[in-house]
């Protein structure tokens, strides 16, 4: 830009002496925008290096991060060009060659994609010209045309030869110590597996359509299989122009779900491996071609993807575990199960048309479902015949709620509306807060009016519950995200309910999707189990401990739910009990504050209301 407004202005003294002069200001920008640079021409079509055998598919193997060949594809950049521009190609890379940084530090998980960005921003450096230096273990040295230099550390947890990793970080480091000032003629870039780095989800579509891309897959045509074989069969069906889209969504809605019930942060290599299995069963295809010469009919059903996206039973997977807990096959559905028993996999209902990919998964079903009454009895549909039926009713079915009906959380698709749509948790606070309410005792949501309810203690033997209050006006419900950055991608992963009490004191409760179904069921009167309250209630066990740290000067008692008093200390220190008007709650409802109220389960005398701490 500077050198735009220098060519144009006004007074000529002001401008440049003349056109070599102009010609050698822009030279010396370099490039301002650079396209991501294709993958190699050899490899954009697989060619078979032997009859029957597609390199792609021996590739995927060694992506499936328990492959008993080889995993090594999950690591650096994918030579088939597999890998996903984020924010930190399109924004990051353009800031650090441009010198605005002295120092970066590439955090994240193991597999979050740490290594290739460095790999990327290299190859972007010496797009421009820079200059390669002295060869080192675990990274590079470039030098800039404008004259600065880049240094990288692609592991900042490993030794370099015979130095220790200590030395290592300390020599990265030393420019930096002691609040030295960065030197502005280098930048250092280092990756340290820490903390959380990428949301992956908002790129899952661009990963996969790499994967599944038909050039990768036309070496498979000339297969003697290619009519029954299930890794072609599952790249096609995501490929496919118009059914491949819809079949990818709900794909996506599980993978999203392990995403919003935050018990895995999942990375690029969780992705990439578990994708990888989907598609190939973690075999090549000299296994594949055993396994139909030797293998049972379920056992090739099992790697068809409407199966093989759960993995194996017992998978050592991280991702495929957390989506074995997502079957859905496990959800009720007796209209569905009643016509996939009588009618077969079909149900007779419309499913899409996938053309060019085969049908041997259906007639595999079609066999298994013939077979079921031959002995003569009412047909009675195996579990294995049921669950694979079902999936693949809910991947392949044209209708999108009977799809959305399958999915193991009721209130996923309410719980993605209102990460997407704030203006809704306004409408949605009251909701949650009688959940929450009706967990600690209280099924009368009308007893307390808007207000939060929280029983102070648990007496064993006790007849008498008791109660804070805080009012509406004190609590906000919102969207929150893990990341803010600018140079990763993020969406709202949760709801966050936060309450302000007195003096500034502050309580917040993450709300994920786990303890969202759960509040959901709670309001409509469900008791949370013991395993429930020590797992995903504990995010409210906390919220509540962190709200009983504030000082309150008022409490209700009741015994059964649906009658209160309430007790409050006036300013001459006295307590003062009266009955609780469902009117006055609503019409007051204010937080309690400055003191402690009751102990036991019992009022307190006022020799012991003295003690503005309790008992």
């Amino acid at each position: 830009m500077r050198t735009l407004l220098r060519a144009i202005k006004p007074l000529r003294g002001d401008r440049y002496g003349g056109a070599e002069e102009f010609l050698a200001a822009l030279q010396a920008i370099g490039e301002v925008h650079r396209r991501p640079t294709p993958p190699p021409a050899s490899l954009l079509v697989t060619v078979p290096t032997a009859a029957n055998v597609n390199p792609f598919v021996d590739h995927l193997q060694t992506l499936y991060s328990q492959s008993p060949v080889s995993n090594a594809g999950t690591r650096g950049t994918d030579a088939y060009g597999t890998y996903v521009t984020t924010a930190l190609d399109s924004r990051l890379i353009p800031d650090v060659l441009a010198g605005r940084y002295g120092l970066v530090i590439i955090t994240g998980n193991a597999g979050d994609g740490k290594t290739a960005f460095l790999e990327r921003l290299v190859e972007a450096a010496r797009g421009r010209g820079a200059e390669p230096g002295q060869p080192r273990v675990n990274g590079v040295d470039l030098r800039l045309p404008d004259g600065r230099t880049l240094r990288t550390n692609n592991d900042g947890s490993q030794d370099e030869g015979d130095r220790a990793n200590d030395d290592v970080l300390l020599e990265f480091f030393a420019p930096f110590a002691d609040g030295a000032a960065v030197v502005p003629a280098e930048t250092r870039l280092i990756a340290i597996n820490t903390g959380r780095l990428v949301d992956f989800l908002t790129e899952h579509a661009a990963q996969f359509a790499a994967l599944t891309s038909e050039r990768y897959w036309a070496a498979c045509a000339g297969c003697e299989l290619v009519r029954r074989c299930y890794a072609p069969h599952n790249a096609r069906t995501f490929g496919h122009p118009s059914a491949g889209p819809k079949v990818t969504r709900r794909l996506r809605e599980l993978y999203r779900l392990v995403h919003l019930r935050g018990q895995l942060h999942v990375t690029l290599r969780d992705l990439r491996s578990a994708l990888a299995f989907m598609l190939t069963s973690g075999r090549d295809c000299t296994q594949i071609h055993e396994l139909y010469r030797t293998g049972s009919a379920p056992e090739i059903l099992a790697s068809f993807y409407f199966n093989s996206w759960l993995g194996e039973p017992a998978t050592a997977d991280r991702l495929l575990r957390q989506l074995g807990e997502l079957d859905v096959a496990a959800v009720p559905q007796p209209a569905l199960d009643r016509r996939l028993a009588a009618v077969g996999p079909t149900a007779g209902q419309a499913m899409m048309i996938i053309d060019r990919r085969g049908g041997y998964d259906l007639e595999l079903l079609a066999a298994t479902f013939a077979g079921l009454g031959q002995n003569g009895n009412p047909v009675m549909p195996d579990a294995g015949y049921l669950a694979a039926a079902r999936r693949r009713f809910y991947f392949e079915s044209v209708d999108d709620q009977r799809a959305q009906a399958a999915l193991p959380f009721r209130a996923a698709e309410r719980f993605l509306r209102l990460l997407t749509n704030p203006a809704d948790l306004a409408a949605e606070l009251p909701a949650l807060v009688t959940a929450i309410n009706r967990g600690e005792g209280l099924p009368d949501a009308d007893l307390v009016g808007g207000n939060l309810a929280l029983a102070i203690r648990d007496v064993p033997g006790g007849t008498i519950r008791e109660y804070r209050l805080f009012p509406p006006s004190a609590l906000a419900l919102a969207p929150a995200s893990a990341s803010a950055s600018p140079y990763v991608e993020s969406e709202p992963e949760y709801l966050e309910l936060t309450a302000e009490g007195p003096g500034g004191h502050r309580a917040r409760l993450r709300i994920r999707l786990d303890l969202f179904e759960l509040l959901q069921h709670q309001g409509d009167g469900y008791l949370p189990s013991v395993a429930e309250l020590q797992g995903r209630y504990l995010d409210l066990v906390i919220f509540k401990n962190e709200l009983s740290a504030a000082p309150y000067q008022e409490v209700i008692l009741t015994t059964d739910g649906k009658s209160a008093h309430r007790i409050r200390r006036d300013a001459n220190g006295r307590l003062v009990m009266t009955p609780l008007a469902r009117d006055a709650v609503l019409a007051n409802g204010r937080g309690l504050v400055n003191g402690e109220g009751l102990v036991n389960g019992k009022g307190l005398s006022s020799d012991e209301a003295g003690d503005p701490r309790g008992a």
